[in-house]
This record gives C-alpha cells, sequence and structure tokens, in this order.
C-alpha cells in the first residue's frame, strides 16, 4: 500500500522518502510547489501538488494511502504559507482528510514541547493538531521530537559561505537539546509501518553546547573558528519587537530563545546524554551547502 508523506520535500521529509522507497514501497507526496514534484516524478514518486489545508488537495493525497506521515512546517513560510496554515490548519485538514478516506494509520511529526500555552505559536499548533487526532478513530502515532540538530547547524552556518564565521544565538556555553534527523526518521517509518503499535513517542535528544556546534561546523567546513554572537537578551527583544514588520524575523528569534533555555529544564524521564562528537560532525557536515563546504 502506499504511504503519503505531507512534507516530503523538507529535510526529514526528504529522507523519510528515501527510506520508504528503499524498503520497497509505495510513496506519495503532497508538495505545493510543481517544481518539486516534477523532480519527484522524474525519480519515480507520486507526486501531487497542492497545500495542506486545501480539503480538496489534502483528499486527493490521502484517497488510496493505508498511512499519512504528517511532516509539514510553515516556520519560515509567508503569509500565504506560516505556521498557523500549515502547521495549525494543514495538519488538521489532513487528519480530516486521512479518517475521510479510510487511511489506516496516521503519523504526526510533533514538537517536544508542544502545548496549548506554549511559547512558540508553532508549539501550541501542533499541541492543537495532536489534540485533533487523538480524537479520531485513526490508529494514530504523534513522534515528538527535539529541535533537529541538522536544522539548528544550517541556521548557525547560514553565514558561513560569505563570511567564514557561524552564527551563536545566545551564549556560547548554553547546553541545548537537540535530535538528529536519522532518529526522527527511524522513529516516524516504525510507527508508519505499524511496528511501534502507536501511540505517543518522545525523542528528547542529547545535550551539547551551542559551542561545540559551532566547531563541528568549522571543521567541516575547513574554517578557522571564527563565530558571531547575538546576546540572548537582544534575542528575547526582537522575538517580541519585530513582530509588525518582520515576522519571520520575530519567529527565528523566538525560536532560538526557547532552544537557548531548553538545557536549563529538568528533561522529562532522567537525564538527557550527551550528544556524541561523530554524530555532531557527521550531523555538521550534512547541514552545511556545497559553498560552505567548498570555501578555501
Amino acid at each position: 500500500m502506499t504511504t503519503l508523506v505531507a512534507g516530503g520535500t523538507g529535510r526529514l521529509g526528504s529522507m523519510l522518502v528515501e527510506r520508504l522507497r528503499e524498503a520497497g514501497g509505495a510513496v506519495r507526496v503532497l508538495t505545493r510547489a510543481e517544481s518539486s514534484a516534477g523532480a519527484l516524478r522524474g525519480a519515480g514518486v507520486e507526486a501531487v501538488v497542492g497545500r495542506a489545508e486545501d480539503p480538496r488537495a489534502a483528499a486527493a493525497a490521502a484517497t488510496g494511502c493505508s498511512a499519512v506521515v504528517a511532516s509539514i512546517s510553515g516556520f519560515g513560510g509567508t503569509a500565504a504559507s506560516s505556521v498557523r496554515t500549515v502547521d495549525g490548519a494543514g495538519n488538521l485538514e489532513l487528519i480530516r482528510a486521512a479518517s475521510t478516506a479510510g487511511v489506516r494509520r496516521f503519523v504526526l511529526v510533533s514538537s517536544l514541547t508542544a502545548a496549548p500555552r506554549a511559547r512558540l505559536e508553532l508549539d501550541r499548533s501542533k499541541d492543537a493538531a495532536e489534540r485533533a487526532l487523538r480524537s479520531t478513530d485513526l490508529d494514530w502515532t504523534i513522534v515528538r521530537a527535539a529541535p533537529f540538530l541538522e536544522t539548528q547547524l544550517a541556521v548557525m552556518g547560514e553565514s558561513l559561505p560569505a563570511t567564514g564565521r557561524t552564527t551563536i544565538y545566545g551564549s556560547a556555553e548554553a547546553e541545548v537539546r537537540v535530535v538528529p534527523l536519522e532518529d526522527v526518521a527511524a522513529a516516524v517509518l516504525q510507527a508508519s509501518s505499524g511496528a511501534c503499535g502507536g501511540g505517543l513517542i518522545e525523542l528528547p535528544g542529547a545535550a551539547t553546547s551551542l559551542q561545540a556546534m559551532s566547531e563541528a561546523l568549522h571543521r567541516a567546513a575547513g574554517t578557522d573558528g571564527r563565530s558571531r554572537r547575538i546576546p540572548i537578551g537582544a534575542l528575547r527583544l526582537m522575538a517580541v519587537t519585530a513582530r509588525p514588520f518582520a515576522p519571520f524575523l520575530a519567529r527565528a528569534a523566538g525560536a532560538a530563545v526557547v532552544l537557548h533555555d531548553s538545557g536549563s529544564k529538568p528533561a522529562r524521564g532522567g537525564a538527557v546524554a550527551r550528544m556524541p562528537a561523530p554524530v555532531l560532525d557527521a550531523a555538521a557536515r550534512a547541514s552545511l551547502t556545497p559553498a560552505a563546504l567548498a570555501r578555501p
């Protein structure tokens, strides 16, 4: 049977599509971009073009599937494709479409900090989707994950190609909790196949410092270790004051604050493991653009 991956062109979604195909499964991807759909079809993957929040697109994508994986995110989107429209309305519409189409399993990729009164709109939207999914008759699994390691490294290393410097958001010594994409993909794939029995899966990840992440990026790029630091106080201020004129900047600053503060809170279920250096180095290499890796 076919597995629908909504968000199948993102970092996690692309990995899921690849792993599902390697396992011999039929895969369908719901994507907003016609160009992405063309590339997928050229690689032998079925693609439906449309927005998850569009009932017709969601229905077309879910019909005939045995499992739906919702790994969509509107965090970096525009007003037309935002957290509210994608993580909020998009996830809710996918859940409705799956229920109507008779899909058996539904896997929702959520956030470890999802809660009704969470600081981030992303976490509040994920919580609303979780509650909607729990109320259905679907065989559901919610994968609550810490922030993705590769995504955080990509943000930190974005300025490397042009400047040779990383950007550290907050104190370099701050301890943060992040999870490698491989761990999230493994949990989602188990859930989509029915191997884990469904329910709630929490992936707290492992602890590392922002300085260690910066050093891993410099090792991967062969650069000299310089960094630019944005104080945590400036980020807290930006998260509030930038909302009217630069909503994405405000979201990014708010997310950086939540990540920065994550290591200071007690872990659920005991101590959090340390991120192994080889895992950090591999993720740093995977997160950098070709331009950064080619920098002399």
